[in-house]
């Protein structure tokens, strides 16, 4: 794993409880925040995990490994629990 994605997977808070599901597709989201103010959106498409992440103007698309993912995802659920939120995009 490179620096970059050990720098996106630490420190992450969630900032609500909303899962984010685009029109017509399979992808859900949901909204990820740093200390330092930096938003991203983690993306879930199957088994498949990408962070899209906007850093000094400019957007990242970030596919992280599998067990970084899941932890990440079980995280939001361990916070939030059946307090979740779908949002429609």
């Amino acid at each position: 794993m490179t620096e970059f994605e050990k720098a996106l997977l630490s420190n992450i808070v969630f900032p609500s409880n909303k899962i984010i599901r685009p029109r017509a597709t399979k992808l859900r989201g949901f909204r990820l925040g740093y200390p330092d103010g930096t938003r991203a959106v983690l993306w879930l498409s199957g088994n498949k995990y990408y962070i899209r992440i906007e850093m000094l103007g400019s957007i990242f698309n970030v596919k992280i490994p599998k067990q970084f993912g899941r932890q990440i995802l079980e995280d939001f659920f361990l916070k939030f629990g059946t307090e979740k939120v779908y949002e429609d995009v």
